[in-house]
Formats: C-alpha cells, structure tokens, sequence
C-alpha cells in the first residue's frame, strides 16, 4: 500500500498570484493517433491550440484527416505569467509507483478521469500530485484509498461518477507519468474550478499555481 512519501526542499520557481500564459519552448512530443482522434481534440489534452498543432505538423497533406497509428507532434509548453515570477522553497515530493498497489492505481485512474476530464495532460498528473500531497500530509489519510474516499473531498466519489466511465488511455498514462515525477503544484491540497465552483472557502486559501481550468492551492 502506497503510504507517507519521503520529501525533500527543493528550489524552484513558480508562478503565484499572476494569470498564466503559455508559451512554447523548443521541445516537442511525438503522439500516436488513436481511433477518435483530431488535431483538436489531442491538442486539448496537451494545452495546446488547433492552429499550433496544424502549424507544427506541416508534414500533414490534410490536417483534418489523421488516422489511427499515425504519428503527430505536440509542441511542448511551458508556463510564464504576465507579472514577474517568484523563486520559492517548494516542497517537491519523489514520487515512485512501485509503492501504489493494483487497486490504487485503478482508484487514481478513475478519479483523474472524472475530476480532470477535458483538463491538459498536466492537469490530469496534478490531481494526482494533490492525492500524493494529502497522503503525505496529517492533516488527512495516510493511504490513496483513504484520501480519495474522505468523506465530502471529492464530488465524483460522494454520487458515484467515479465508477461510470472507463478512464481513457491517455489517462492512465498522465497517472503513471505523475507517480513517476515531482509534483507540478508543490504542497498543494486542494484544487477547484473557481468559475463553477459553490462553495467559495477555498478562494482565501493561498493559490499556488493554475493549470487548465482547475487552481491549486495551499
């Protein structure tokens, strides 16, 4: 059983307090098209726009057809903000999922896909590195299985959305990839969508960081 994680402090920037913007280093992903897929659609799930996926994949003859095993490149970003950014000792957790039993990892799956659906690649690891936070943390449980089914943490588990929908390939690949490196959000606890969100406690915790339409905070 996946249980508290060993942590270490560690420097590094990060973007607080600012509206982020993404903006395109010179790096690239390679990603196999799998049956349903578009240019859109695979660039939704990295961050990125239609017209920069048509622009990095001009070995294309028609970008509106793309076929199942074809190859397609993503152009990685990254983050800046439009307000200088702030190097703080963030708390970065080393993550391994050899600690994560079967039935974690199908638990994890089947959150991220639930809470993150439609949210980039790296939204989805993010909700993931929330779990890890938690687990670590005493102010929650010290399992996976635990923190995911806290009572009133997580609206999937609390109507049972969690278990109506098979997690995509994709997923489980961002689940895998987050139990595999740092966090992207630090010691964040928490996450929510403030644009559809209710309950409005969580906006006078400390943000740490946005990515899609979900922020995170401490």
């Amino acid at each position: 059983m996946f249980t508290k994680l060993k942590s270490i402090a560690l420097g590094a920037t990060v973007a607080t307090g600012a509206f982020l913007v993404p903006s395109f280093a010179d790096a690239q992903e390679q990603h196999t098209v799998e049956s349903g897929d578009t240019l859109y659609l695979i660039g939704q799930d990295y961050g990125v726009t239609v017209d920069e996926m048509v622009e990095a994949n001009t070995q294309l003859p028609n970008p509106d057809l793309i076929y199942p095993n074809d190859t397609v490149i993503v152009p990685v970003t990254s983050v800046t903000t439009n307000e200088s950014t702030v190097t703080e000792d963030v708390e970065k957790t080393t993550q391994t999922n050899t600690d994560v039993t079967a039935s974690e990892l199908v638990l994890l799956e089947r959150l991220v896909h639930a809470e993150a659906w439609g949210q980039p690649v790296e939204g989805k690891k993010a909700v993931v590195d929330v779990v890890l936070n938690r687990v670590e943390s005493d102010e929650f449980p010290n399992s996976i299985e635990g923190v995911v089914h806290q009572s009133g943490q997580f609206t999937p588990v609390a109507t049972g959305a969690i278990h109506e929908y098979t997690p995509s390939d994709k997923t489980r690949d961002a689940v895998q990839s987050a139990l595999n490196t740092d966090s992207r959000v630090g010691n964040s606890l928490y996450f929510y969508n403030p644009a559809t969100a209710t309950n409005r406690w969580l906006d006078s915790l400390e943000t740490v960081t946005v990515i899609g339409d979900h922020t995170f905070k401490k």
